[in-house]
């Protein structure tokens, strides 16, 4: 599966996808190394304002971090965008 269509950044919304979808998802997508010649982003969008909450299973954000923490992926709020 392509995940990254743009080599600096690329967006994933993640509306109407529940805990069993995300922890079948994040391994497949994930657990091998993506190959790339420079650093990008991936921006997960896991909710939104309240004309589009009701898209969003409630407990996303905690299940996604789950998941990648599961598959050895570390939780770092420090992370800078740029080198």
């Amino acid at each position: 599966h392509k995940i990254i269509t743009n080599a600096s950044s690329d967006e994933i919304e993640l509306a109407n996808v529940g805990v069993q979808q995300v922890n079948e998802l994040v391994p497949l997508a994930f657990e091998r190394p993506i190959q790339c010649e420079a650093m990008f982003r991936i921006t997960f969008v896991v909710g939104g304002g309240k004309k589009v909450r009701q898209k969003f299973y409630e407990h996303l954000p905690r299940d996604l971090c789950l998941a990648l923490t599961g598959i050895g992926y570390a939780d770092d709020r420090g992370a800078y965008l740029s080198l």
